[in-house]
């Protein structure tokens, strides 16, 4: 998935020990931050591969430092002690932001072509629901609009720009999903792995904005 990821994120910013929603955006990409960064050092490895499956263009054949299942565990025990030596209230937030990690490995499970190992060098799995665009569009849809509702009506904007703001970032986040699925194949990888980042970053930014401008309703 690309933005259905952020799905969980707004789902958590619902919660009664909610954390904080920037931080739970960068959560749901922490495997993929990694993952970035792994293949522009060569350490895991992708290619592009035109048409590869209906809803992407990348051949994920390489990554078990970030996308294998117990990585995906290593990495999600991360972020609760990371978030916790930050945010010592409660382990509450701080477990919501291990699940939020560890739904980018469960979202990856349902559209990922099967290249997901079970363990390092062990069998790799996935539904490939990226090959059937009339379950695995509308699914990646559903996730993120159904954890945007839940994050908007048990919150409030304190100003006009926490009333708006929410909403522009469904916007951009649906404009991108769409230019990720209907625009041209990358050329690149190397090209493509630094932008990546940069927009995972970009919404994690308006995911703290959001922190600024809105507060919970109970």
């Amino acid at each position: 998935m690309f933005v259905g990821h952020y799905g969980p994120a707004f789902a958590v910013g619902a919660a009664r020990q909610a954390p904080s929603l920037g931080a739970a955006f960068v959560a749901v990409q922490a495997i993929d931050y990694g993952w970035a960064v792994l293949n522009y050092l060569g350490i895991e490895h992708a290619r592009i591969v035109p048409g590869f499956a209906a809803l992407s263009h990348l051949d994920l054949y390489d990554m078990p430092f970030t996308h294998s299942l117990p990585a995906a565990v290593l990495w999600s025990l991360a972020g609760v002690l990371i978030y916790w030596l930050i945010d010592r209230r409660s382990w509450g937030p701080a477990m919501l932001i291990g699940l939020c990690v560890f739904s980018h490995w469960i979202a990856d499970f349902l559209v990922h072509m099967p290249d997901l190992e079970l363990w390092p060098g062990g069998p790799k799995v996935g539904l490939g629901l990226w090959d059937q665009p009339m379950i695995g569009g509308p699914l990646e849809m559903a996730v993120l609009i159904g954890g945007f509702l839940l994050y908007v009506f048990a919150t409030r904007g304190r100003t006009w720009i926490g009333k708006t703001l929410p909403w522009l970032l469904l916007a951009l986040l649906l404009v991108a999903q769409s230019v990720n699925w209907h625009g041209p194949a990358p050329t690149d990888m190397h090209a493509m792995l630094p932008q990546a980042l940069a927009a995972y970053t970009i919404f994690a930014l308006l995911g703290f904005a959001l922190d600024a401008t809105r507060e919970r309703k109970y």
